[in-house]
């Protein structure tokens, strides 16, 4: 083992405290909650099988929401961490060709279902907004205070929501005829008060003070290869992780279940 335990036994008392700070599945049943109360289709707890690796893995969320024709997918992954220890992302100005995602629509007349690349229409990522191009956790070594800095913690739980993204894309692209179009984002949530920004100029430079928000997005152009019906193999991207505190979580929930500006963005 790396890391080296005290010998003393693990006490009830032990446990209490861990729960307190590090609990990730509490978060994971808070966020479960709100969406449910925002009548969401709510999965929790369920496995795929890893496409990269072949092995089955667990997912925390999947929580569902649309209207006639439209539906959104949130592949969700909680990870609790202290305000000593936040995650911090760094962004530049997205380019044009960033500043897009993709749809799976699926096509009625026994057409096969295929992905949407919206043309001039990207008002959910709009280029030259702020987009992460980086994603780590710092703090301050209590003793040498010195830096410390790392995306261990939160590596492994984006890369996990991104994964059960791309299994959603599959099943999505292999599922029932529409017309039906599909967006799925993968999603990490943090808890409150551990999410920062800071921008960069295209010199390099950080011409405004770090900010403590509920949501940021990360570029990842992550792509999914897709075998669909009639044999047609298709590539199919998930460009953005986004990333929401606990707050910043259920405000986008909400929009997205009253139907509101963000929700329509997603299919413009």
């Amino acid at each position: 083992m790396a890391t080296k335990l005290k010998p003393d036994a693990i006490t009830a008392d032990d446990i209490k405290s861990y729960l307190a700070t590090q609990d990730d599945f509490a978060l994971e049943i808070r966020v479960k909650r709100a969406a449910e109360q925002l009548r969401f289709s709510v999965e929790h707890g369920g496995t795929y099988r890893d496409p990269h690796t072949d092995k089955p893995r667990q997912f925390d969320l999947r929580v569902q929401t649309g209207d006639v024709g439209r539906q959104v997918i949130l592949a969700i992954e909680c990870k609790c961490l202290q305000p000593n220890f936040p995650l911090l992302i760094s962004r530049i100005g997205r380019t044009a060709e960033e500043g897009y995602h993709q749809l799976i629509q699926m096509q009625s007349l026994g057409l096969p279902p295929g992905p949407v690349r919206p043309g001039l229409r990207r008002e959910m990522y709009r280029s030259r907004e702020p987009v992460g191009k980086a994603a780590t956790q710092v703090g301050i070594h209590a003793r040498e205070g010195t830096w410390v800095d790392g995306d261990g913690d939160t590596y492994e739980k984006w890369s996990q929501a991104l994964q059960s993204a791309a299994v959603i894309a599959q099943q999505a692209m292999r599922g029932e005829k529409g017309p039906r179009i599909t967006a799925i984002i993968p999603v990490l949530v943090v808890s409150n008060g551990t999410l920062w920004v800071v921008d960069y100029d295209v010199d390099g430079n950080t011409p405004a003070a770090p900010v403590n928000m509920d949501e940021a997005t990360l570029y990842v152009d992550h792509k999914v290869d897709i075998s669909v019906p009639h044999d047609a193999a298709m590539t199919f991207s998930l460009t953005h992780l986004s990333i929401f505190t606990e707050g910043g979580i259920a405000a986008f929930m909400h929009d997205l279940a009253n139907r509101g500006i963000r929700f329509d963005a997603l299919f413009d």
